[in-house]
């Protein structure tokens, strides 16, 4: 087979196989990329515009069904992103993602807009009936009943993490933050317990509250009591 030349597209180029099969592009850790890894300054970046009619995205991925009924239960996904872990490593500050997304900022900006490392969206046509819950982000964690998790660290499907404000924030740096978008939200959070995991009847004159584990003013951590009221 002859060898597989070089070739360039809007700044992404593909190149040869190594001797395992693997795509070398070229002189990076990364595997695939786009854009000029070399440094960091305007430019180098696969550019992209607000503007109409313009480059939105540096990578663009569209996938439907064809229009195809299934009869057969399952997932699908435009894009997936999955990281196996088969070492035992040694380090012992080391991290793993399937998926990582990163927005920087570097400039001063001002927009009514957000920003953030990963957006999730759900869009649904005005025509459509919709019976089933629909979300921009889901999130979860698969735990077998084999595994023993260490009393130091948690488990579970969100967290909140990575956050550090060292600048001047004016009290508005938040862990999670609930933004209501309009008078259409019945409500800002729904737990969905059974009723083995809605606690009764402690602490005196609650009728019901949500058990969780804080850190108090002294640094230890601590069990405490979100309090249920029942609207008139």
């Amino acid at each position: 087979m002859a060898k597989v030349g070089t070739s360039t597209f809007e700044g992404i180029a593909f190149g040869p196989t190594d001797i395992n099969g693997g795509l070398v592009i070229g002189s990076t850790n990364d595997i695939l990329y786009g854009g000029d890894v070399s440094g960091d300054a305007a430019g180098l970046g696969i550019p992209v515009s607000f503007a109409l009619d313009h480059k939105h995205f540096a990578l663009a991925i569209y996938a439907d069904d064809a229009g195809t009924i299934s009869a057969v239960n399952g997932w699908v996904s435009a894009i997936f992103g999955s990281h196996v872990v088969y070492a035992v490593h040694t380090a012992t500050n080391w991290s793993a993602f399937g998926v990582a997304g990163q927005t920087h900022i570097g400039a001063s900006v001002a927009t009514s807009g957000n920003i953030a490392g990963v957006y999730g969206i759900v869009e649904v046509d005005s025509t459509a009936t919709l019976a089933g819950n629909c979300f921009g982000g889901l999130f979860g964690a698969t735990i077998p009943s084999t595994v023993t998790g260490s009393d130091s660290y948690w488990m579970g499907g969100v967290m909140v993490g990575g956050t550090n404000a060292g600048g001047t924030t004016t009290n508005n740096f938040v862990g999670m933050y609930f933004q209501n978008p309009g008078a259409e939200v019945a409500y800002d959070g729904v737990f969905g317990f059974d009723s083995a995991q809605v606690l009764t009847g402690t602490p005196t004159n609650q009728t019901t509250y949500i058990k969780v584990r804080a850190r108090g003013a002294g640094g230890s951590i601590s069990t405490k009591y979100i309090h249920m009221y029942d609207t008139a």
